[in-house]
């Protein structure tokens, strides 16, 4: 919808530039489109923020799509001021054309955002980060944890990773180490599902995360 609309302002600007027209009513057209503009600034950044929150691609292109909106009014306020001080009616329709560059490029960059949900894309650098110290400070009388993996999914982050262990160690004293980890992934962050491979020492990389 975003492109849709980026591509009609085009056609509008473009027609604009070949035959101009006066603008009429410019000051009350001034007052309702910075009324309006307000308004969705508010809310595009309650949109937004909610939705990266939660996860929700949706929501974040929704907010997205209406700061595009945002832009439009501004572009508005700006072109219609500059022609009713300079009286050349040709900036209108070249200010909207910029605009709509920026509109596209607001599409663009929401198609790819959702496009990275869709694919279960891994956890950011940060997230991925503090997964690691969790696990490292978690793992006491654990040897080591490797082939960590991490995706998203919705509001969803699945960690999958190998826990390495004494040969000698008991099931239950490997189960509660892997509860102890789960419990602080958990606590941490939300939405979360783990899935811990519990290893003997034989199968120790020595290059995974180092237990504190």
């Amino acid at each position: 919808m975003i492109i849709a609309a980026s591509l009609a302002i085009m056609h509008e600007a473009y027609s604009g530039l070949l035959a101009p027209k006066p603008i009429d009513a410019a000051w009350t057209g001034l007052a309702v489109s910075s009324a309006a503009t307000v308004i969705n600034i508010v809310w595009a950044g309650i949109l937004i923020r909610q939705g990266r929150a939660n996860k929700s691609a949706s929501l974040v292109a929704d907010g997205k799509h209406l700061m595009a909106d945002v832009v439009t009014s501004i572009g508005v306020v700006v072109g219609v001021v500059l022609v009713v001080l300079t009286g050349i009616v040709q900036l209108d329709a070249a200010i909207a054309a910029l605009v709509a560059v920026h509109v596209l490029w607001s599409g663009w960059g929401v198609l790819k955002e959702s496009a990275s949900g869709l694919m279960d894309q891994a956890a950011p650098p940060e997230e991925l980060a503090l997964i690691r110290e969790i696990i490292s400070v978690n793992a006491t009388n654990a040897i080591e944890a490797h082939a960590l993996r991490t995706r998203h999914a919705g509001r969803a982050t699945f960690i999958d990773f190998h826990l390495v262990v004494s040969s000698k160690m008991s099931v239950g004293d490997a189960h509660e180490i892997c509860d102890r980890i789960e419990d602080a992934l958990r606590a941490a962050m939300s939405d979360v599902i783990v899935a811990i491979h519990v290893e003997p020492e034989g199968k120790a990389k020595h290059k995974g995360i180092v237990v504190i």
